[in-house]
């Protein structure tokens, strides 16, 4: 698992993954009685326009805008990940200097068939109209999105309201492939956060290298090599999981082995669902 790891390594300088059963990228879904199925996942990081509040940016987002991937039938599922105004993890992050990145104000998450229905829609009138009144309130100069493919470690449990992104980038002396394999590898540290009841569920999101074609209006040149989504039930359990020596010692450790932890951006996210949960 990945848990902003990088906390309390850079506190102390200042003073994984192997799936359950074979669980490979874009393995199938299964949900709410459908048949099983691949899908592609499209994860859009966004920052707001500068002149607005983090309550006005959400507010027009979830109560103005959510109807274009509601109604839109192309799009398979559609949720948006509001940060928390008192996000732990920002702030942690801010104390101890771990990272560059500046955070990013919510996260958008939709699931299409595939590469070609979500390209065709993207140069459509739909999403044209969507991205006209994303000027309203989205900064796409300052935005990102990703595709990806789903590794799930394990999933969802329970109630689980508050989501962790993390937005990764490998350290620079290894590949794409080699980056993958030693973040899968670390699926050990999630399980064990899992079995001290504190994480609740946790996805590997693997960026589609080279893959960015038909979302040159939403994402920006500096894009990253996989995200993670970690499932909380509070921001007390949380907090407790990020000052346990699981996290202060063990998995950033491990961690040091795959991610530069100064060029990855993080925030703790309450789910909005727009259209058809799955987790």
């Amino acid at each position: 698992m990945r848990i902003s790891f990088s906390i309390a390594c850079h506190k102390r300088a200042k003073r994984g993954m192997v799936p359950e059963k074979p669980g490979h990228a874009g393995e199938p879904r299964r949900g709410h009685g459908e048949e099983t199925e691949r899908l592609l996942k499209l994860i859009y990081c966004i920052r707001r326009q500068p002149h607005l509040s983090l309550e006005e940016f959400q507010a027009h987002w979830l109560e103005t805008h959510a109807r274009y991937g509601r109604d839109n039938p192309v799009i398979r599922r559609y949720i948006q990940y509001h940060r928390l105004i008192d996000d732990p993890v920002m702030q942690a992050m801010e104390q101890a200097e771990g990272t560059v990145v500046e955070p990013f104000d919510g996260v958008a998450v939709s699931w299409w068939d595939d590469a070609e229905s979500l390209k065709a829609e993207m140069a459509g009138p739909r999403v044209a109209e969507a991205l006209e009144d994303e000027k309203h309130f989205i900064d796409h100069s300052r935005s990102t999105a990703c595709l990806a493919e789903e590794r799930v470690i394990f999933e969802p449990q329970g109630n689980t309201p508050l989501v962790l992104f993390e937005c990764l980038k490998r350290r620079t002396d290894i590949d794409h492939a080699e980056f993958s394999k030693r973040w899968h590898e670390h699926g050990k540290i999630g399980r064990r956060a899992r079995d001290a009841g504190f994480l609740k569920g946790y996805i590997q999101n693997v960026t589609l290298e080279g893959r960015q074609e038909g979302l040159e209006a939403i994402s920006g040149d500096d894009t990253f090599d996989g995200v993670t989504t970690g499932y909380f039930e509070s921001v007390a359990k949380l907090r407790k999981l990020l000052g346990s020596p699981l996290v202060t010692k063990d998995a950033y450790e491990d961690e040091c082995l795959f991610m530069d932890h100064k060029r990855c951006g993080y925030l703790v996210t309450r789910r909005h669902v727009i259209r058809d949960l799955i987790r």
